[in-house]
């Protein structure tokens, strides 16, 4: 059976390895890429054949979903493992970096959603879960995001190889589409099987490139920083 990596997030994170699946959920927001870089907690749920062997100790699966978690997943901690329906899922929780930082600078081990000086949103993968991923030749990856514009404004964006909604977006001239993006909406965006192949090659994709009023969305980002310290 071919495996399946998925990375999806709030930004959702789904990934699938060794046949199980694996799934990681955060949430991402505008003033999170404003800001400089920090971390931010996402859940990944990663499918195994149980939980406890016969004698209620952990698993062999168990225990290799933690060893390949820990390995691709900086800080990643085992919150409990559960049946669901007719599956069983091990939940970690792993922290992924964000911010508004240049490629070079996201160095975290497993993923990072970055802004770059050119305002485009780039999804990365780190060099372990880069080589994981091309040994594993029978595996893909697909990759699933939710945005949110929590500014005041709306905000606008030009996709990159990506379905947003369901839509594809190529921007190819003279294809290139702009998608607005209003005050407190959310949008699921979907990795194309070229910006797939592209992170695992190249270490990063461009999700989108975007436009918004700089002055306004910084001093709001910078505002809601301020509290979070305080």
């Amino acid at each position: 059976m071919k495996k399946i990596i998925n990375l999806c997030f709030f930004a959702f994170i789904y990934i699938s390895l060794a046949g199980c699946n694996l799934e990681s959920y955060s949430q991402i927001k505008l003033s999170q890429l404003l800001d400089k870089q920090n971390k931010i907690n996402s859940i990944i749920k990663v499918e195994v054949s149980k939980c406890q062997d016969d004698n209620n100790n952990p698993s062999s699966d168990l225990l290799q979903a933690n060893e390949t978690v820990s390995e691709l997943f900086e800080d990643a901690k085992l919150m409990e493992c559960k049946d669901k329906g007719l599956n069983t899922f091990a939940l970690y929780n792993v922290p992924i970096t964000v911010g508004d930082i240049s490629k070079d600078k996201a160095t975290a081990k497993g993923i990072s959603i970055i802004k770059d000086k050119d305002d485009y949103v780039n999804f990365m993968l780190s060099e372990e879960a880069r080589n994981y991923l091309k040994k594993s030749e029978d595996m893909d990856l697909v990759a699933y995001i939710k945005f949110t514009n929590d500014s005041n404004n709306n905000i606008k964006i030009y996709p990159h190889a990506v379905y947003v909604d369901k839509i594809p977006y190529a921007d190819l001239t003279p294809y290139q589409k702009s998608l607005e993006i209003e005050s407190n909406k959310t949008i699921k965006i979907e990795l194309s099987d070229v910006s797939c192949s592209f992170v695992i090659e190249h270490g990063y994709a461009p999700l989108y490139k975007l436009e918004y009023d700089n002055k306004d969305n910084c001093s709001k980002s910078q505002s809601k920083s301020q509290k979070q310290k305080n």
